[in-house]
């Protein structure tokens, strides 16, 4: 790697450290999610990664600040950026200590005192008005979403194991109230999400953890953002539906549509990349999606012949990613990356052959649901127009799924006339979730 190779020295940097940087660098770099990559880490405990790196986005602007005043990077040019991150993290806002000797966590360490004197000096410039945005920022901090998978435990078993271990329930009864909940969440609370049956909510951060582990290590619960639930949750095909899953790796979708069935009738998942198509097949044996059939294949390149029996289809593309919270842009992305708006058009007009592919395609088919991790308009209410202008003879149709949307406040842009009031966004400020979108399109019965 190459932060190991700056610094020549016996003493190796701890593995969690190494692997955090490696992470941090190749999201930053526009090469894969954050999320992706700790799912494909074999050995590493992945819980530990996700919280150190959640702790780099939800304190970005204070880590600048210290990696700025301090001149670190500067000084000590041997040091790694993306391991300073991580090490600065650990330090001051993780476990408030470093492990281990090497040369880089000596280097770090060697600045804690100055980094401490600058957060006093960071806290004593605040003025009313940035420490009530401060206070905002803070409230309005995603929560942690645990969704039971019952194809290995049941609701009732899960609900029991958190009160056991100490936890305690709140109820609410509206989404306004639902969401001021989330908000106020203690260390000891957690509450039943109003829309996912299966799907919880803890606070952002708390002691009790610990409790949750042994589960999730059992993949007895899955630590998924309830915007990732949602197309799962529209799509809900009954037990012993045949299911295609376009783009299905790392697997969190599938492996919800499989509990959503029960594990009865049959979903084909589709992943083109190889590395990525080994993760999801871990990922489905170790969640016991007994009922999928994975295969390694372009979705444009497959016989639509061979799967001329689906009735339900799950379309969530390559986007861009501008919805995740933990899709970090720390260092302002990648000289070398190109114009965005140059991705933005290729990501986009793939997505549009992906969505017309798959409404031309499958003649049993009787729902769609299309969904990104982006909350830009070129991914979501513009392919879905191109799509519907690309298929005027099919009998598909954009619906708004009514009993949803009335607990629901965030739709498409008005600007798009008979799409975007039937189209759902997740916006992170208002419904504490990942930003994403969802579209959801449903087969006309053809009438004599």
């Amino acid at each position: 790697m190459e932060n190991e190779s700056q610094f020549k020295h016996s003493i190796k940097v701890p593995i969690q450290y190494k692997k955090a940087a490696k992470i941090l660098k190749t999201s930053m770099e526009g090469r894969a999610s954050i999320k992706g990559q700790i799912f494909a880490e074999k050995h590493a405990k992945t819980n530990r990664l996700y919280a150190l790196i959640t702790k780099i986005s939800n304190n970005k602007d204070t880590i600048d600040e210290l990696l700025k005043r301090s001149k670190i990077l500067e000084r000590e040019n041997r040091l790694d950026k993306y391991l300073c991150y991580v090490l600065v993290t650990e330090l001051i806002f993780g476990a408030k200590k470093l492990n281990g000797e090497s040369k880089p966590v000596l280097c770090v360490a060697a600045y804690e005192d100055q980094f401490k004197q600058i957060l006093v000096e960071i806290e004593s410039e605040k003025t009313p008005e940035s420490s009530s945005n401060n206070s905002a920022k803070q409230n309005s901090v995603k929560p942690r979403y645990v969704r039971v998978n019952i194809n290995k435990m049941t609701r009732t078993e899960a609900l029991d194991s958190f009160v056991n271990d100490g936890w305690i329930e709140v109820k609410c009864t509206n989404y306004d109230e639902f969401l001021n909940s989330i908000a106020n969440l203690t260390n000891e609370q957690f509450i039943s999400d109003i829309h996912v049956n299966d799907l919880f909510i803890f606070p952002a951060s708390s002691k009790r953890y610990w409790a949750l582990s042994s589960l999730a290590k059992e993949s007895k619960i899955i630590l998924q953002d309830k915007a990732s639930c949602l197309p799962s949750f529209l799509l809900s095909p009954p037990r012993g539906s045949i299911v295609l899953d376009m783009c299905a790796a790392p697997g969190m979708k599938t492996s919800h549509l499989a509990a959503i069935m029960k594990n009865r009738g049959t979903i084909w998942a589709i992943e083109r990349d190889r590395k990525r198509f080994e993760t999801l097949n871990e990922f489905v044996q170790k969640t016991n999606s007994k009922m999928v059939k994975t295969v390694n294949s372009d979705i444009l390149s497959i016989d639509p012949s061979e799967y001329e029996k689906v009735e339900y289809i799950l379309l969530d593309p390559p986007c861009s990613g501008s919805g995740m919270t933990n899709r970090l842009n720390i260092f302002g992305g990648d000289s070398n990356s190109g114009d965005p708006s140059d991705r933005l058009f290729q990501l986009a007009s793939l997505q549009s052959k992906m969505l017309v592919f798959s409404l031309k395609n499958f003649p049993n088919a009787k729902k769609l649901v299309y969904s990104t991790c982006s909350i830009n308009v070129e991914e979501n209410e513009l392919v879905i127009q191109r799509a519907l202008e690309l298929c005027p003879d099919t009998d598909w149709k954009l619906v708004k799924p009514l009993e949803f949307a009335e607990k629901w406040k965030n739709f498409g842009s008005p600007k798009f006339k008979h799409i975007g009031k039937k189209c759902l966004y997740a916006k992170p400020d208002i419904d504490r979730t990942d930003g994403f979108f969802v579209a959801i399109f449903e087969r006309q019965q053809q009438t004599e």
